[in-house]
């Protein structure tokens, strides 16, 4: 009697280890087929952002696909207290340095005034296209000198954006 009973006991574990069995089993297929087509992405968990800090602010920032390369819009906000000019903006694709440089000619360059915020619209290169629709990120490097000072020093700023790519 006593083996009969022991019997039952591990027939009701197995029973009940198998029930659950089948449960993480389903919940771990349903995670993968919401993964794979798209519904839980590890980037659309992550927020929007733009960051070259306090002192030059993003006010409002766009990457755009214009189908030949990537189109990078951004909004800035002078806070150093002295009117600035953006000089350049170099893109970083990778931690070996500079690989797509984006120098403004003298019609391009970006004048913003103390507290002011104006628009610098970097165009990158074919190589550097985004796939629309995904959020993507680019690293860049501003360039930029003090406005009411002449031959003042170039300085530089490094900034991320990452969001999701318009059309």
């Amino acid at each position: 009697m006593h083996s009969r009973r022991a019997g039952r006991q591990g027939q009701a574990a197995f029973e009940y280890i198998v029930t659950y069995g089948w449960a993480i089993l389903a919940a771990i297929i349903a995670i993968g087929a919401l993964s794979y087509f798209g519904f839980i992405s590890p980037s659309n968990l992550i927020p929007n952002r733009c960051n070259f800090g306090k002192q030059l602010e993003c006010q409002d920032y766009q990457i755009q696909n214009d189908g030949t390369g990537a189109v990078v819009r951004l909004n800035f906000r002078n806070n150093f207290g002295k009117p600035i000019i953006i000089l350049d903006v170099n893109m970083v694709e990778d931690s070996n340095g500079v690989t797509g440089n984006h120098p403004f000619d003298a019609a391009d360059q970006v004048y913003i005034a103390a507290g002011a915020t104006n628009e610098t619209v970097v165009y990158l290169d074919p190589q550097y296209a985004r796939l629309s629709g995904e959020k993507q990120g680019v690293n860049l490097m501003v360039n930029f000198t003090r406005a009411d000072i002449p031959s003042a020093p170039e300085h530089t700023i490094s900034g991320y954006v990452f969001t999701v790519v318009s059309e």
